[in-house]
Protein backbone atom coordinates (compact mmCIF):
# COMPACT_ATOMS: atom_id res chain seq x y z
CA UNK A 1 0.00 0.00 0.00
CA UNK A 2 0.80 3.85 -0.37
CA UNK A 3 0.47 7.06 0.57
CA UNK A 4 -0.74 10.40 -1.18
CA UNK A 5 -1.24 13.62 0.29
CA UNK A 6 -2.72 16.66 -1.82
CA UNK A 7 -2.72 20.44 -0.79
CA UNK A 8 -4.08 22.83 -1.99
CA UNK A 9 -2.52 26.50 -0.69
CA UNK A 10 -4.55 29.61 -0.46
CA UNK A 11 -2.88 30.88 -4.32
CA UNK A 12 -4.62 27.90 -6.04
CA UNK A 13 -1.91 25.75 -6.63
CA UNK A 14 -1.90 21.80 -5.87
CA UNK A 15 0.98 20.54 -4.13
CA UNK A 16 1.08 16.36 -4.41
CA UNK A 17 2.98 14.12 -2.44
CA UNK A 18 4.00 10.28 -2.52
CA UNK A 19 6.49 7.44 -1.09
CA UNK A 20 8.49 4.95 -2.88
CA UNK A 21 8.19 1.86 -0.54
CA UNK A 22 6.99 -1.52 -2.30
CA UNK A 23 6.06 -4.33 0.04
CA UNK A 24 4.84 -7.59 0.01
CA UNK A 25 2.52 -9.46 2.63
CA UNK A 26 4.38 -13.13 3.71
CA UNK A 27 2.13 -14.95 5.50
CA UNK A 28 0.06 -12.50 6.23
CA UNK A 29 2.64 -10.14 7.76
CA UNK A 30 4.09 -7.07 5.56
CA UNK A 31 7.48 -6.98 4.92
CA UNK A 32 9.17 -4.24 2.97
CA UNK A 33 10.19 -5.39 -0.92
CA UNK A 34 12.69 -2.07 -1.97
CA UNK A 35 12.21 1.56 -1.47
CA UNK A 36 12.57 2.45 -5.09
CA UNK A 37 9.25 1.61 -6.67
CA UNK A 38 7.59 4.97 -8.34
CA UNK A 39 4.13 5.44 -7.01
CA UNK A 40 2.86 8.65 -8.79
CA UNK A 41 3.84 9.68 -12.63
CA UNK A 42 3.34 12.27 -14.72
CA UNK A 43 1.92 10.87 -18.35
CA UNK A 44 0.38 13.44 -20.94
CA UNK A 45 -1.59 15.92 -18.91
CA UNK A 46 -2.18 14.53 -15.68
CA UNK A 47 -0.11 13.63 -12.92
CA UNK A 48 -1.47 9.98 -11.66
CA UNK A 49 -0.99 8.47 -7.99
CA UNK A 50 -1.65 4.33 -7.75
CA UNK A 51 -2.01 2.34 -4.47
CA UNK A 52 -2.57 -1.36 -4.65
CA UNK A 53 -1.41 -3.89 -6.49
CA UNK A 54 2.46 -2.65 -7.78
CA UNK A 55 2.41 -4.59 -11.27
CA UNK A 56 -1.32 -3.62 -12.05
CA UNK A 57 -0.11 -0.34 -11.46
CA UNK A 58 2.76 -0.36 -13.97
CA UNK A 59 0.19 -2.52 -16.43
CA UNK A 60 -2.51 0.66 -16.52
CA UNK A 61 0.26 3.15 -16.43
CA UNK A 62 2.00 1.78 -19.81
CA UNK A 63 -1.02 1.39 -21.11
CA UNK A 64 -2.54 4.71 -21.09
CA UNK A 65 1.37 6.19 -21.40
CA UNK A 66 0.43 4.52 -25.20
CA UNK A 67 -2.53 5.38 -26.01
CA UNK A 68 -3.36 8.92 -27.91
CA UNK A 69 -6.72 9.60 -26.01
CA UNK A 70 -5.59 10.93 -22.49
CA UNK A 71 -9.33 12.00 -21.01
CA UNK A 72 -10.34 10.51 -17.50
CA UNK A 73 -13.08 8.00 -19.30
CA UNK A 74 -10.27 6.29 -20.85
CA UNK A 75 -8.02 5.78 -17.63
CA UNK A 76 -11.31 4.62 -16.02
CA UNK A 77 -11.25 2.27 -19.17
CA UNK A 78 -8.32 0.69 -18.56
CA UNK A 79 -7.98 0.85 -14.86
CA UNK A 80 -11.35 -1.31 -15.53
CA UNK A 81 -9.71 -4.12 -17.93
CA UNK A 82 -6.57 -4.05 -15.79
CA UNK A 83 -8.30 -4.71 -12.24
CA UNK A 84 -10.45 -7.28 -13.89
CA UNK A 85 -8.51 -9.91 -15.10
CA UNK A 86 -6.31 -9.45 -12.32
CA UNK A 87 -8.74 -10.24 -9.72
CA UNK A 88 -10.08 -13.02 -11.94
CA UNK A 89 -7.10 -14.51 -12.47
CA UNK A 90 -6.30 -14.35 -8.25
CA UNK A 91 -9.22 -15.73 -7.22
CA UNK A 92 -11.34 -14.41 -4.24
CA UNK A 93 -9.05 -16.50 -1.59
CA UNK A 94 -6.32 -15.19 -2.35
CA UNK A 95 -7.88 -11.66 -3.01
CA UNK A 96 -9.09 -11.86 0.74
CA UNK A 97 -6.01 -12.82 2.38
CA UNK A 98 -3.71 -10.27 0.56
CA UNK A 99 -5.95 -6.81 -0.49
CA UNK A 100 -8.31 -6.89 2.31
CA UNK A 101 -8.51 -3.65 4.05
CA UNK A 102 -11.05 -2.69 6.45
CA UNK A 103 -13.52 -5.42 5.81
CA UNK A 104 -12.81 -4.61 1.65
CA UNK A 105 -10.72 -5.78 -1.07
CA UNK A 106 -8.62 -3.13 -2.28
CA UNK A 107 -6.39 -3.84 -5.09
CA UNK A 108 -6.47 -0.67 -7.35
CA UNK A 109 -6.94 2.64 -6.39
CA UNK A 110 -5.97 6.03 -8.43
CA UNK A 111 -5.34 9.69 -7.53
CA UNK A 112 -5.12 12.08 -10.64
CA UNK A 113 -4.05 15.78 -10.64
CA UNK A 114 -5.68 16.88 -13.55
CA UNK A 115 -5.46 20.67 -14.72
CA UNK A 116 -8.78 21.87 -16.56
CA UNK A 117 -9.05 24.27 -19.31
CA UNK A 118 -8.64 26.97 -17.28
CA UNK A 119 -5.48 26.28 -16.27
CA UNK A 120 -6.58 25.49 -12.68
CA UNK A 121 -5.95 21.87 -11.01
CA UNK A 122 -8.21 19.47 -9.16
CA UNK A 123 -7.89 16.06 -8.01
CA UNK A 124 -10.26 12.83 -9.80
CA UNK A 125 -10.33 10.29 -7.71
CA UNK A 126 -11.40 6.57 -9.06
CA UNK A 127 -10.45 2.94 -7.40
CA UNK A 128 -12.11 -0.68 -7.51
CA UNK A 129 -14.62 -0.68 -4.56
CA UNK A 130 -16.35 1.85 -6.20
CA UNK A 131 -16.25 0.69 -9.71
CA UNK A 132 -14.13 3.14 -10.91
CA UNK A 133 -16.58 5.90 -10.43
CA UNK A 134 -14.71 9.23 -11.26
CA UNK A 135 -14.94 11.65 -8.29
CA UNK A 136 -13.74 15.41 -8.63
CA UNK A 137 -12.28 17.73 -5.76
CA UNK A 138 -11.75 21.51 -6.15
CA UNK A 139 -10.30 23.44 -3.69
CA UNK A 140 -13.06 25.74 -2.01
CA UNK A 141 -12.66 29.53 -2.75
CA UNK A 142 -12.06 31.78 0.61
CA UNK A 143 -10.26 28.86 2.70
CA UNK A 144 -6.77 28.57 3.82
CA UNK A 145 -4.72 24.72 2.77
CA UNK A 146 -6.93 22.14 1.96
CA UNK A 147 -5.93 18.74 2.42
CA UNK A 148 -6.75 15.24 0.80
CA UNK A 149 -5.26 12.46 1.78
CA UNK A 150 -5.66 8.96 -0.33
CA UNK A 151 -4.05 5.88 -0.02
CA UNK A 152 -3.02 3.54 3.08
CA UNK A 153 -3.26 5.11 6.76
CA UNK A 154 -5.49 8.26 5.60
CA UNK A 155 -6.79 9.04 9.13
CA UNK A 156 -3.46 8.45 11.21
CA UNK A 157 -1.86 11.01 7.91
CA UNK A 158 -5.13 13.01 7.75
CA UNK A 159 -5.03 13.39 12.31
CA UNK A 160 -1.03 14.32 12.38
CA UNK A 161 -1.39 16.81 9.33
CA UNK A 162 -4.52 18.76 11.06
CA UNK A 163 -2.49 18.85 14.26
CA UNK A 164 0.50 20.79 12.41
CA UNK A 165 -1.96 22.92 10.65
CA UNK A 166 -2.91 24.68 13.94
CA UNK A 167 1.05 25.97 14.35
CA UNK A 168 1.49 28.61 11.19
CA UNK A 169 4.95 28.57 12.40
CA UNK A 170 4.98 25.25 9.87
CA UNK A 171 6.13 25.68 6.52
CA UNK A 172 4.52 23.43 2.93
CA UNK A 173 7.51 21.19 2.78
CA UNK A 174 7.49 20.30 6.90
CA UNK A 175 3.63 19.52 6.62
CA UNK A 176 4.40 16.60 3.79
CA UNK A 177 8.12 15.39 5.37
CA UNK A 178 6.88 14.72 9.15
CA UNK A 179 4.03 13.91 8.22
CA UNK A 180 5.42 10.85 5.73
CA UNK A 181 7.93 10.41 8.44
CA UNK A 182 5.39 9.49 11.62
CA UNK A 183 3.43 7.64 9.00
CA UNK A 184 6.46 5.37 7.76
CA UNK A 185 6.50 1.57 8.13
CA UNK A 186 6.79 -1.36 6.30
CA UNK A 187 4.51 0.02 3.43
CA UNK A 188 5.19 3.61 3.56
CA UNK A 189 8.74 5.02 3.06
CA UNK A 190 11.47 5.17 0.90
CA UNK A 191 11.60 8.60 -0.92
CA UNK A 192 9.55 11.26 -0.76
CA UNK A 193 8.61 13.10 -4.32
CA UNK A 194 6.52 16.50 -4.31
CA UNK A 195 4.92 18.18 -7.12
CA UNK A 196 3.16 21.45 -8.27
CA UNK A 197 0.46 21.84 -10.45
CA UNK A 198 -0.39 25.43 -11.63
CA UNK A 199 -1.37 27.08 -14.56
CA UNK A 200 -0.70 24.55 -16.92
CA UNK A 201 2.25 23.57 -15.93
CA UNK A 202 3.28 20.12 -14.03
CA UNK A 203 7.15 19.78 -12.61
CA UNK A 204 8.55 18.27 -8.97
CA UNK A 205 9.38 20.71 -6.79
CA UNK A 206 11.85 18.03 -3.80
CA UNK A 207 12.77 14.67 -3.83
CA UNK A 208 14.48 13.18 -0.70
CA UNK A 209 14.94 10.41 1.78
CA UNK A 210 12.38 9.70 4.48
CA UNK A 211 13.78 8.82 7.99
CA UNK A 212 12.35 5.62 9.23
CA UNK A 213 11.57 6.07 13.25
CA UNK A 214 10.65 2.22 13.79
CA UNK A 215 12.19 -1.18 13.25
CA UNK A 216 10.90 -2.34 9.67
CA UNK A 217 10.33 -6.02 8.72
CA UNK A 218 12.44 -6.33 5.06
CA UNK A 219 11.91 -9.47 2.80
CA UNK A 220 14.73 -11.93 3.27
CA UNK A 221 14.58 -15.63 2.19
CA UNK A 222 10.56 -15.14 1.35
CA UNK A 223 8.51 -15.48 -1.20
CA UNK A 224 5.61 -13.71 -2.98
CA UNK A 225 3.19 -13.41 -5.82
CA UNK A 226 3.25 -11.61 -8.97
CA UNK A 227 0.00 -13.09 -10.43
CA UNK A 228 -0.73 -10.23 -12.92
CA UNK A 229 2.46 -11.76 -14.63
CA UNK A 230 1.93 -15.18 -13.30
CA UNK A 231 4.98 -15.04 -11.44
CA UNK A 232 5.99 -16.54 -8.17
CA UNK A 233 9.08 -15.17 -6.78
CA UNK A 234 10.87 -16.48 -3.63
CA UNK A 235 13.92 -15.29 -1.92
CA UNK A 236 14.78 -18.45 -0.05
CA UNK A 237 15.31 -22.05 -0.83
CA UNK A 238 12.60 -23.68 -2.61
CA UNK A 239 12.30 -27.72 -1.76
CA UNK A 240 9.93 -30.07 -3.63
CA UNK A 241 9.87 -33.89 -4.03
CA UNK A 242 9.13 -33.39 -7.65
CA UNK A 243 8.47 -30.96 -9.98
CA UNK A 244 7.52 -30.08 -13.82
CA UNK A 245 8.80 -26.74 -15.64
CA UNK A 246 6.69 -26.43 -18.98
CA UNK A 247 8.29 -23.01 -19.87
CA UNK A 248 11.57 -21.30 -19.99
CA UNK A 249 13.56 -21.56 -16.31
CA UNK A 250 16.14 -18.92 -15.37
CA UNK A 251 18.80 -19.23 -12.68
CA UNK A 252 22.08 -17.96 -11.24
CA UNK A 253 23.25 -21.28 -10.86
CA UNK A 254 21.60 -24.88 -10.80
CA UNK A 255 22.93 -27.93 -8.47
CA UNK A 256 21.83 -31.38 -8.65
CA UNK A 257 23.55 -34.74 -9.19
CA UNK A 258 21.37 -35.63 -11.81
CA UNK A 259 19.64 -33.43 -14.88
CA UNK A 260 17.31 -35.15 -16.93
CA UNK A 261 16.03 -33.43 -20.49
CA UNK A 262 15.74 -33.08 -24.21
CA UNK A 263 18.48 -30.40 -24.93
CA UNK A 264 20.87 -28.09 -22.63
CA UNK A 265 21.61 -24.95 -23.93
CA UNK A 266 23.61 -22.29 -22.52
CA UNK A 267 23.49 -18.74 -24.00
CA UNK A 268 24.02 -20.45 -27.75
CA UNK A 269 27.67 -21.26 -26.45
CA UNK A 270 27.08 -24.56 -24.77
CA UNK A 271 25.02 -26.89 -26.47
CA UNK A 272 23.74 -30.30 -25.40
CA UNK A 273 21.44 -31.91 -27.75
CA UNK A 274 19.46 -35.28 -27.23
CA UNK A 275 21.24 -37.94 -28.50
CA UNK A 276 24.11 -36.06 -25.89
CA UNK A 277 26.83 -34.78 -28.47
CA UNK A 278 28.13 -31.49 -27.44
CA UNK A 279 28.71 -28.55 -29.07
CA UNK A 280 30.83 -25.79 -27.27
CA UNK A 281 32.92 -22.29 -28.66
CA UNK A 282 35.36 -23.12 -26.27
CA UNK A 283 36.62 -25.41 -23.50
CA UNK A 284 38.99 -25.27 -20.36
CA UNK A 285 39.27 -28.64 -18.61
CA UNK A 286 41.84 -29.07 -15.86
CA UNK A 287 41.16 -33.19 -15.76
CA UNK A 288 41.50 -35.87 -17.75
CA UNK A 289 39.10 -36.61 -21.03
CA UNK A 290 38.33 -40.60 -21.64
CA UNK A 291 37.01 -40.75 -25.70
CA UNK A 292 37.10 -43.58 -27.57
CA UNK A 293 37.68 -41.75 -30.66
CA UNK A 294 37.74 -37.88 -31.42
CA UNK A 295 38.64 -35.04 -34.53
CA UNK A 296 39.89 -31.70 -34.64
CA UNK A 297 39.59 -29.72 -37.52
CA UNK A 298 42.01 -26.58 -36.38
CA UNK A 299 45.28 -26.61 -34.49
CA UNK A 300 45.74 -28.33 -31.79
CA UNK A 301 48.33 -26.86 -29.09
CA UNK A 302 50.15 -28.84 -26.30
CA UNK A 303 52.15 -27.52 -23.47
CA UNK A 304 52.79 -30.80 -22.07
CA UNK A 305 52.97 -34.75 -23.17
CA UNK A 306 51.08 -36.31 -25.89
CA UNK A 307 50.83 -39.99 -25.49
CA UNK A 308 48.79 -42.57 -27.78
CA UNK A 309 49.55 -45.91 -29.49
CA UNK A 310 48.93 -44.46 -32.96
CA UNK A 311 49.12 -40.68 -34.46
CA UNK A 312 47.51 -40.85 -37.96
CA UNK A 313 47.34 -37.70 -40.01
CA UNK A 314 48.54 -36.81 -43.44
CA UNK A 315 50.96 -33.98 -41.77
CA UNK A 316 52.68 -32.98 -38.04
CA UNK A 317 54.62 -29.82 -38.11
CA UNK A 318 56.33 -28.58 -35.27
CA UNK A 319 59.59 -26.42 -34.44
CA UNK A 320 60.53 -28.81 -31.55
CA UNK A 321 62.44 -31.77 -31.05
CA UNK A 322 60.75 -35.08 -31.62
CA UNK A 323 62.50 -37.68 -29.56
CA UNK A 324 61.30 -41.18 -30.24
CA UNK A 325 62.08 -44.04 -27.76
CA UNK A 326 61.46 -46.98 -29.99
CA UNK A 327 61.00 -47.21 -33.89
CA UNK A 328 59.85 -44.93 -37.04
CA UNK A 329 58.19 -46.72 -39.44
CA UNK A 330 57.27 -44.87 -43.07
CA UNK A 331 53.72 -46.53 -44.13
CA UNK A 332 54.29 -50.17 -42.74
CA UNK A 333 52.33 -51.49 -45.79
CA UNK A 334 53.67 -49.01 -48.53
CA UNK A 335 57.29 -47.62 -48.96
CA UNK A 336 58.17 -46.28 -52.10
CA UNK A 337 58.59 -42.68 -52.40
CA UNK A 338 58.32 -42.41 -48.69
CA UNK A 339 61.14 -40.17 -47.12
CA UNK A 340 62.83 -38.01 -44.27
CA UNK A 341 63.52 -34.72 -45.87
CA UNK A 342 65.84 -31.79 -44.28
CA UNK A 343 64.96 -29.53 -47.11
CA UNK A 344 64.05 -29.96 -51.00
CA UNK A 345 67.75 -31.29 -52.06
CA UNK A 346 68.29 -33.32 -48.94
CA UNK A 347 66.51 -36.10 -47.73
CA UNK A 348 66.79 -39.70 -47.21
CA UNK A 349 64.33 -42.12 -48.85
CA UNK A 350 63.34 -45.64 -50.07
CA UNK A 351 62.80 -45.56 -54.08
CA UNK A 352 61.16 -49.19 -54.39
CA UNK A 353 63.26 -51.11 -56.84
CA UNK A 354 66.21 -48.26 -56.46
CA UNK A 355 66.87 -48.96 -53.05
CA UNK A 356 68.26 -46.37 -50.29
CA UNK A 357 68.69 -43.11 -51.53
CA UNK A 358 70.82 -40.66 -49.74
CA UNK A 359 70.85 -37.31 -51.16
CA UNK A 360 72.31 -33.92 -50.33
CA UNK A 361 72.95 -30.37 -51.79
CA UNK A 362 76.42 -30.08 -49.87
CA UNK A 363 78.72 -32.34 -48.37
CA UNK A 364 78.46 -35.61 -46.41
CA UNK A 365 80.26 -36.43 -43.56
CA UNK A 366 80.29 -39.64 -41.96
CA UNK A 367 82.39 -39.80 -38.60
CA UNK A 368 82.93 -42.93 -36.17
CA UNK A 369 84.25 -43.02 -32.95
CA UNK A 370 85.26 -46.31 -33.50
CA UNK A 371 84.95 -48.55 -36.93
CA UNK A 372 83.25 -47.63 -39.70
CA UNK A 373 81.51 -50.77 -41.82
CA UNK A 374 80.49 -50.51 -44.78
CA UNK A 375 78.98 -54.11 -45.55
CA UNK A 376 77.08 -55.18 -49.00
CA UNK A 377 75.96 -58.47 -50.17
CA UNK A 378 77.03 -57.23 -53.63
CA UNK A 379 79.23 -54.64 -54.85
CA UNK A 380 80.14 -51.32 -53.22
CA UNK A 381 80.26 -48.74 -55.62
CA UNK A 382 81.83 -45.02 -55.67
CA UNK A 383 80.42 -42.83 -58.21
CA UNK A 384 81.21 -39.41 -59.17
CA UNK A 385 78.89 -37.36 -62.06
CA UNK A 386 81.13 -34.63 -62.27
CA UNK A 387 84.49 -36.47 -63.15
CA UNK A 388 85.53 -36.93 -58.58
CA UNK A 389 87.62 -39.55 -56.83
CA UNK A 390 87.97 -40.95 -53.85
CA UNK A 391 89.99 -39.19 -51.47
CA UNK A 392 91.89 -40.72 -48.56
CA UNK A 393 93.55 -38.44 -45.82
CA UNK A 394 97.52 -38.66 -46.09
CA UNK A 395 97.69 -40.69 -42.65
CA UNK A 396 94.74 -42.71 -43.84
CA UNK A 397 94.54 -46.34 -46.30
CA UNK A 398 92.45 -49.13 -47.02
CA UNK A 399 93.54 -52.44 -45.43
CA UNK A 400 94.31 -53.51 -41.91
CA UNK A 401 96.85 -51.71 -40.19
CA UNK A 402 100.25 -53.48 -40.85
CA UNK A 403 98.65 -56.44 -42.04
CA UNK A 404 99.75 -58.10 -45.55
CA UNK A 405 95.92 -57.34 -46.65
CA UNK A 406 96.81 -53.11 -46.48
CA UNK A 407 96.47 -51.83 -49.94
CA UNK A 408 98.49 -48.38 -49.44
CA UNK A 409 99.55 -47.29 -46.08
CA UNK A 410 100.58 -43.61 -45.45
CA UNK A 411 100.59 -42.59 -49.10
CA UNK A 412 97.81 -41.60 -51.98
CA UNK A 413 96.44 -42.52 -55.33
CA UNK A 414 97.26 -39.31 -57.54
CA UNK A 415 94.27 -39.48 -59.20
CA UNK A 416 92.13 -42.46 -59.46
CA UNK A 417 91.95 -46.26 -59.46
CA UNK A 418 90.08 -48.14 -62.35
CA UNK A 419 88.86 -51.92 -62.11
CA UNK A 420 87.34 -53.93 -64.32
CA UNK A 421 87.58 -57.11 -62.49
CA UNK A 422 88.71 -56.49 -59.07
CA UNK A 423 88.80 -60.02 -58.47
CA UNK A 424 91.55 -60.94 -61.21
CA UNK A 425 93.31 -57.43 -62.29
CA UNK A 426 93.60 -54.13 -61.29
CA UNK A 427 95.14 -50.91 -63.48
CA UNK A 428 97.17 -47.78 -61.33
CA UNK A 429 96.52 -45.41 -64.55
CA UNK A 430 99.46 -43.14 -62.86
CA UNK A 431 102.29 -44.57 -60.60
CA UNK A 432 102.33 -46.63 -57.21
CA UNK A 433 104.14 -45.52 -54.42
CA UNK A 434 104.39 -46.40 -50.80
CA UNK A 435 106.46 -44.23 -47.87
CA UNK A 436 109.90 -45.42 -48.98
CA UNK A 437 109.16 -45.28 -52.99
CA UNK A 438 107.79 -42.75 -55.00
CA UNK A 439 106.00 -42.28 -58.49
CA UNK A 440 107.27 -39.85 -61.94
CA UNK A 441 105.77 -41.34 -64.93
CA UNK A 442 104.95 -45.00 -65.26
CA UNK A 443 107.49 -46.50 -63.30
CA UNK A 444 108.33 -48.11 -59.99
CA UNK A 445 111.42 -46.54 -57.91
CA UNK A 446 112.76 -49.17 -55.70
CA UNK A 447 114.98 -46.57 -53.95
CA UNK A 448 113.55 -43.19 -54.10
CA UNK A 449 115.89 -41.58 -51.99
CA UNK A 450 119.32 -42.68 -53.32
CA UNK A 451 117.54 -42.38 -56.49
CA UNK A 452 120.05 -45.06 -57.97
CA UNK A 453 117.56 -47.26 -60.57
CA UNK A 454 114.06 -47.66 -61.29
CA UNK A 455 112.26 -50.41 -63.39
CA UNK A 456 110.27 -49.54 -66.04
CA UNK A 457 108.03 -51.19 -69.31
CA UNK A 458 109.19 -51.04 -72.88
CA UNK A 459 105.97 -51.88 -74.83
CA UNK A 460 107.80 -52.40 -77.77
CA UNK A 461 109.99 -55.39 -76.43
CA UNK A 462 107.59 -56.06 -74.40
CA UNK A 463 110.01 -56.08 -71.53
CA UNK A 464 111.47 -54.72 -68.22
CA UNK A 465 113.76 -52.51 -68.52
CA UNK A 466 116.36 -51.81 -65.15
CA UNK A 467 117.49 -48.48 -65.42
CA UNK A 468 120.31 -46.29 -63.18
CA UNK A 469 119.61 -42.80 -62.17
CA UNK A 470 120.69 -41.42 -65.62
CA UNK A 471 118.06 -43.10 -67.34
CA UNK A 472 120.71 -46.07 -69.42
CA UNK A 473 119.32 -49.40 -69.52
CA UNK A 474 121.24 -51.87 -67.33
CA UNK A 475 119.18 -55.00 -67.74
CA UNK A 476 116.24 -56.64 -69.11
CA UNK A 477 113.71 -59.21 -68.25
CA UNK A 478 111.26 -61.17 -70.84
CA UNK A 479 108.06 -60.89 -69.56
CA UNK A 480 107.17 -64.06 -71.87
CA UNK A 481 109.90 -65.91 -69.71
CA UNK A 482 108.35 -64.90 -66.56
Amino acid sequence: MSLCISIFNTKGELYMAADSRESVDIKGITHVKNNNFEKIKCIHDKLIFGSGNSQLIKNIWYTFENQPDSSLEKLKKIAVEHNNYFTNFLGEKELKRNYLVDGKIMTCCLTIGVIDENGKPYIAYMDNMSDFKIQKHSPTMGLCQQLYVTGAKTKEARDFLMSMADNPNHELKDLFTKTYEYCADESIGGYLSIYCLYQNEIRRVLIEKIRDTKSLRYQENQYFYDLVNSHFVLAGHLEACTGTFVGKMEAGEVIGSKIKGGTLNINNNCIIDSNGYLTATGATITGKINATSGEISGDLDITGSLNGGYINGSTISTTQDINVGNNIYLNATTYDGKMIKFNPATFINYAGLIGMNVECDKDIKMYSGGSLNLQAYNNINFVSYNGGYVKLPYESYLGVVADSNQIIRKADLSNYLTSDDVYSKSYIDNNFASASHNHDSRYIRPYYTSNKCYIDYSESLNKLIIRNKNGDDVGQVDITAV
